[in-house]
């Protein structure tokens, strides 16, 4: 086992070496407890596979080791039951030595609740699903009346009941667990069979009633692996290992009553033979990996929308990892996490961090060692931390089960919140992003703060700033001015802030500016910050500002190990510019409205009001002291024009 640090320093925690067990393909499951919870398919005392605990810092327990009689070769995930107990199957092993159902409880207790003969199934591969009332559903990959595959009930009393048999013409050899739907029935695939032999879409009913939903026919894909994933429209996705237009494997959706729709067929380029299901991302698309395929044919991981746009954001070449089996895990941070199983440094595998839009960040290369070839997805942990598995490698070269994450650190702001101005009854969002050991808590404050924000509307050697927030603690005296960001001298001139008004600011500096420059402004008065009881997440919402509102913001975000603070921000509220008129004169057309004083208002014209409409901006202007803005066009001989102003 190994723990990587932020840095991607990675140390060794605990590998198995036989007696504890062997060779992981599954995931690892997070219990009520804290611990996370696993199967080797090999190893063990009796050479035939464990059920173990291991604890967040590493200290692993063999619960159980099959012997045979009570199963043998477990090849999927564990399931955390509503009792708290874990319920798993075995490819192997049971009264028939044909696999086995069986129950577990946090101390190791292993009760076996089905033993497949052949006749009701036999060799499940697939994790089982909950059914909602306690009880859970399965699939064996063969078994039953025709040897095709079998759906069976763990009922809520731990009884076993065959539900639904494959015959070769309705699906054969289902190799994934099944996939509520929102409509109570349960959807699958099937690896073989249907009318052309290729595997199968199904629905089952909780009374057994089992439908074809779609018979792949090569053409539209072949060889499902995977479980669907049940999008927010109510459609299944999926992917096939094999067949479309170009045989290396599709991706597609199904409507609950069989209308398939292959989104996407892999070219090779653009990747090729999915092991692995689709990850749903928060932006409405869906991610996921292929085993080959990619610029250097050793694997890729894509994004592709529900309408079947692809895009392919990484092709492993090597370095960075080769032929991943395992599907994304989607993270806190919204990057999504994964591994490959060879490639790297030592081309022993990877783990890796992949952005949404592609930037690709190798944690880790596994040096054998350390771990090697891992087959399984990462499991996330409630401090952000992911725990896995890898299948060899280790001291005894038999695998490892590793953590990797952010050493116990508080959080570290990735994304600031930034100063923003709105109109009066507006509403205005204030965000933060961090990262770091989750989980976090925020809480937003409102302060007087140490320094106002300050909207800059002119350039050129004299430079005038409005909309000043002081946190409404409010000063009479000259503060110190003090330019940011420009590299240019000090300027001269005199700031006067009131009780949380409104002021102008006139400034003559001693260079020019070619981008309007930013101040901060040091106030003399004593810090006043106040929590908002309200605001406990990582956005701020402010509805219906006022200029009540216009104050400086910050929030404090905490974790175990510590809290940071942002960056302090403003928020300066105006109002729409209103009873905006126009009169001829003698010197010209006048334009006049009313608004906040001293805010920058922008004049913009257009010669057609036709859309789309396209306004230029003729000049940026403040309102005066009492909200008057004025202006007049003195071009009378130009061409009909239609005026509005708007509010930077």
């Amino acid at each position: 086992m190994f723990q990587l640090t932020t840095n991607g320093a990675m140390t060794t925690l605990v590998a198995f070496t036989r007696n504890n067990g062997a060779n992981p393909l599954a995931s690892l499951i997070p219990g009520n407890d804290g611990s996370f919870y696993g199967t080797t398919s090999a190893g063990g005392s009796n050479g035939m596979g464990t059920v173990f605990q291991v604890t967040t810092n590493g200290v692993l327990t063999t619960l159980v080791s099959f012997a045979g009689t009570n199963g043998a070769s477990p090849q999927a995930s564990l399931t955390l039951g509503s009792d708290g107990n874990f319920y798993g199957t075995t490819s192997g092993g049971g009264n028939s030595g044909r696999g086995t159902v069986f129950q577990m409880t946090t101390d190791g207790i292993l009760t076996t609740l089905a033993s497949f003969t052949g006749g009701k199934g036999r060799a499940p591969e697939a994790k089982l699903t909950p059914a909602g009332d306690g009880s859970f559903y399965g699939t064996t990959y063969s078994g039953g009346n025709s040897d095709q595959g079998e759906i069976f009930l763990i009922t809520t009393k731990n009884t076993f009941v065959p539900v639904a048999a494959f015959t070769g013409t309705n699906g054969a050899n289902p190799a994934a667990g099944l996939t509520p739907g929102n409509d109570d029935n349960f959807y699958g695939t099937t690896y073989g069979g249907g009318s052309k032999g290729y595997g199968t879409v199904f629905v089952m009913a909780t009374n057994g009633l089992l439908t074809t939903l779609v018979s792949f026919t090569n053409g539209n894909g072949a060889y499902p692996k995977a479980a669907l994933a049940l999008a927010d429209d109510d459609n299944f996705y999926g992917t096939t290992y094999g067949g479309g237009s170009s045989s290396q494997g599709t991706i597609f959706r199904v409507t609950t009553n069989g209308i398939l729709t292959t989104l996407v067929s892999f070219a090779g380029t653009n990747g090729a033979n999915p092991y692995a299901g689709l990850t749903p991302g928060n932006d409405g698309n869906f991610y996921g990996t292929t085993y080959g395929g990619g610029s250097s044919n050793r694997g890729t991981i894509f994004r592709v929308t529900t309408d079947g746009v692809i895009t392919t954001l990484v092709s492993f070449v090597g370095t960075n990892g080769t032929y991943p089996e395992a599907g994304l895990a989607l993270g806190n941070d919204g990057n999504f996490y994964g591994t490959t199983y060879g490639g790297g440094g030592s081309s022993q595998g990877t783990i890796f961090r992949v952005t949404t839009n592609g930037v690709l960040t190798t944690l880790a290369s596994f040096n054998g060692t350390d771990g090697a070839n891992p087959k399984a997805a990462l499991a996330l942990a409630n401090d952000g931390s992911y725990y896995g598995t890898t299948y060899n490698g280790g001291s005894s070269g038999l695998g490892v089960v590793f953590r990797f994450g952010f050493p116990p650190i508080p959080p570290f702001v990735t994304s600031q919140p930034t100063s923003i101005a709105v109109t009066n009854g507006a509403t205005a969002n204030f965000n933060v992003a961090v990262s770091g050991p989750a989980p976090f808590s925020y809480q937003w404050f409102t302060s007087s703060g140490r320094t106002a924000t300050a909207l800059p509307y002119m350039s050129g050697r004299q430079v005038q700033f409005a909309i000043i927030t002081d946190g409404g603690a409010g000063y009479s005296s000259v503060p110190q001015v003090q330019f940011v960001g420009n590299g240019v001298s000090a300027a001269s001139g005199t700031a006067v802030i009131g009780n949380g008004m409104v002021t102008a600011i006139n400034l003559t500096s001693h260079g020019y500016y070619f981008t309007p420059p930013t101040i901060q402004i040091d106030n003399p008065s004593s810090t006043i910050n106040q929590a908002l009881p309200d605001q406990t997440n990582a956005t701020l919402t402010l509805s219906a500002v006022t200029s009540a509102n216009a104050t400086n913001y910050f929030v404090v975000v905490t974790n175990s190990f510590g809290s940071v603070t942002s960056a302090m921000v403003g928020l300066a509220v105006f109002l729409p510019p209103q009873d905006f008129t126009a009169q001829y004169l003698e010197t010209g057309l006048q334009l006049h409205l009313t608004g906040t004083p001293y805010y920058p208002y922008i004049l913009q014209s257009t010669t057609n009001l036709t859309p789309p409409v396209v306004w230029k901006s003729v000049l940026t202007m403040p309102a005066d002291a009492n909200g008057d803005w004025q202006f007049t066009d003195t071009n009378l001989s130009a061409a009909q024009r239609f005026y509005r102003a708007v509010g930077q």
